[in-house]
């Protein structure tokens, strides 16, 4: 009888000691987690946004585009962002939810449904072609 009970007491000291140690390891892995968020919301913050030009969608102006520079400090320097929002928000916010380049570019409406984005560079950092069902055009001229 005293071997199965120390049997017994042995497995459930060794459920115990696994059932700690898979507690201890969510929570750090959860504390992790959190600090990774709030690294990231705190680095969003440190970005500025300067809008550099805004046009109203032609004809329907259920939209507009919005092109702005981005300044995260001094270790990363500029960036050049176009993003398509709501006609009349008045803000941005984060980056561009269509092209994100490293160069400055020019932008404008050919039409309701149709931006078009000139210069910029190649190595972009982001390019979308279509958003709310407005398509976006990328012309690069060669240097």
């Amino acid at each position: 009888m005293e071997q199965q009970d120390r049997e017994h007491m042995q497995k459930i000291a060794k459920r115990s000691i696994a059932i700690a140690a898979g507690s201890v390891t969510a929570v750090f892995a959860i504390g992790l987690f959190l600090i990774y968020i709030m690294a990231n919301q705190v680095m969003a913050g440190a970005c500025e946004n300067t809008v550099d030009s805004r046009s109203e969608q032609p004809v329907k102006g259920e939209y507009d585009y919005v092109q702005f520079s981005r300044n995260c400090g001094a270790t990363a320097g500029y960036s050049y962002h176009l993003s398509l929002v709501d006609s009349g928000d008045g803000s941005v916010k984060g980056k561009g939810n269509l092209y994100v380049s490293d160069r400055p570019f020019q932008v404008r409406w050919l039409d309701e449904r149709t931006i078009q984005v000139i210069g910029g560079s190649e190595r972009h950092l982001k390019q979308e072609t279509e958003r709310k069902g407005v398509r976006v055009i990328y012309v690069y001229p060669s240097d």
